[in-house]
């Protein structure tokens, strides 16, 4: 089951997460202006809010197979971009 993180010194508030995902794992907190993942254990695994965070704040881990311009690092099941 994939582990959704959101950072939040790095989340903008912008909502795309919560506007993408098709699982409805995230709801935008108006009190801290902040997206949070509160239901992950809906998450389906597309990556969507992966991709489409421009702060690059949410991070994935859990057991994934293959992933185009991206790396799975075997030990730790974390997702992180290849080209930074």
């Amino acid at each position: 089951m994939p582990v959704v993180k959101i950072e939040d010194k790095g989340c903008r508030g912008c909502t795309l997460c919560v506007d993408i995902c098709p699982a409805d794992v995230f709801d935008f907190e108006d009190s801290s202006m902040l997206a949070k993942a509160t239901r992950e254990i809906d998450c389906i695994g597309c990556f969507s809010c992966f991709y489409i965070c421009p702060s690059q704040c949410i991070s994935i881990a859990g057991k994934y197979y293959h992933l185009h311009d991206f790396h799975l690092n075997q030990t730790q099941m974390h997702i992180t971009r290849c080209h930074q």
